[in-house]
């Protein structure tokens, strides 16, 4: 641990010892501060008692290398927990960064389809207003060609029924108040955009009939020819018949 060198014995004695063990101080350290302080006063009065070389430079210089070697280990040490706590705190930033990147990924990718369906659900919508909007369009021109057609006291062709005022949710009396409860009326059901209520109408091959009432199926060319009763009405059928309006009502 010393290093030997030659100094002059009087120059040695003239320290004294309990000054050196009190006062050797390094850059402001106490010698008495290291480990192994104890070992180091006996090394010294062993080396003054037997008249040997001393250089206090060297004892000092060795305890404070000793010294700093260890604090330096520690830094070392301290500094690599450090650096191995920030490098997992920067794993875990990391990680949590790439998570919260996939849920936005899902929110995006579940808003965009979203969105789709609300536009494929908004089309088939529009679509099927545009559908019955031309659907009304045509049966319009429809009912507007037919009335032409029968104001100008021209043969149209219908599908014609029959039905009986004990019909099932008939109640004996015509949508223009006509009771038909009894007796043999020449009545028929009509639509009246085709067949205005009131008219006089005649049926090919059949004779004429007034146009006093309505149906829930009687829309178009369609009528509904009224009957005496169910039996009658049912053996009638459904014909296509030719009806001309006589006078309009």
């Amino acid at each position: 641990m010393f290093k030997n060198k030659q100094v002059p014995v009087g120059r040695v004695i003239k320290l004294s010892l309990l000054s050196v063990l009190a006062t050797v101080t390094f850059h402001g350290v106490n010698a008495e501060a290291f480990d192994g302080a104890e070992e180091i006063k006996k090394e010294i009065v062993k080396v003054v008692n037997q008249d040997g070389d001393l250089s206090i430079t060297n004892i000092v210089l060795d305890i404070k290398n000793d010294d700093t070697k260890k604090e330096s280990v520690d830094d070392e040490i301290a500094i690599q927990n450090q650096e191995e706590k920030i490098q997992m705190l920067a794993a875990m930033s990391q990680e949590q960064e790439q998570v919260k990147a996939e849920i936005e990924e899902q929110k995006r990718l579940e808003a965009e389809r979203l969105a789709e369906e609300q536009r494929k659900e908004q089309e088939r919508i529009e679509a099927q207003k545009r559908a019955e909007q031309a659907e009304r369009e045509r049966l319009a021109k429809q009912r507007e060609a037919q009335r032409k057609q029968a104001s100008q006291n021209q043969w149209i062709r219908v599908n014609a029924t029959a039905y009986s005022s004990d019909c099932t949710g008939c109640s004996g009396f015509t949508r223009t108040g006509k009771d038909v409860r009894t007796g043999n009326h020449r009545v028929i059901s009509v639509d009246p955009s085709v067949i205005p209520l009131g008219s006089l109408v005649e049926i090919e091959g059949m004779g004429t009939y007034y146009a006093l009432d309505t149906g829930r199926d009687i829309k178009g060319n369609r009528i509904d020819i009224l009957k005496s009763d169910k039996d009658t009405a049912l053996n009638f059928g459904m014909k296509s018949l030719k009806i001309r309006i006589i006078k309009r009502g």
